[in-house]
């Protein structure tokens, strides 16, 4: 969810003036902002190696170190995805069951690194994502 977020930004409205700390700028009550997950999900501050997929940067430790808001491919706030936690859960479980019983696989068509489609709303393949499985045997 961190290198490859459903969305790549989100749109809220100020509800009130407010300030951005250190500087003179102002974001007026009713102005539209744009959030820019992609970029906070990718920003080294937060995240170093950013293109490298490294699951211990959300183990317990790793997360407390860094602002609650460097990550959020949910969004946040009163309008945080309503169906954050069954997204969560299918997820989890579709995962285990193919992790389970398939090995992933790349073909001679993936591509990688991965290019993205600029002119899609939602994150997608420009060319498509080719993967093959294998069968893991249990005996």
């Amino acid at each position: 969810m961190r290198k490859y977020s459903i969305v790549p930004f989100t749109l809220r409205r100020a509800i009130k003036d407010y300030v951005i700390p250190n500087t003179n700028h102002v974001i007026e009550k009713g102005m539209d902002v744009v959030i820019p997950i992609d970029a906070l999900h990718y920003d080294p501050e937060y995240f170093p190696n950013p293109e490298e997929f490294n699951p211990e940067r959300f183990s317990a430790s790793e997360v407390e170190k860094r602002d609650s808001m460097s990550y959020i491919p949910f969004g946040d706030g009163p309008r945080i995805c309503i169906g954050i936690r069954f997204s969560r859960l299918v997820i989890m479980i579709g995962l285990v069951m193919i992790l389970r019983n398939y090995r992933i696989l790349p073909t001679k068509k993936t591509e990688n690194p991965l290019q993205y489609n600029p002119k899609k709303y939602f994150m997608g393949s420009k060319n498509g994502i080719y993967l093959k499985t294998e069968k893991i045997c249990r005996n």
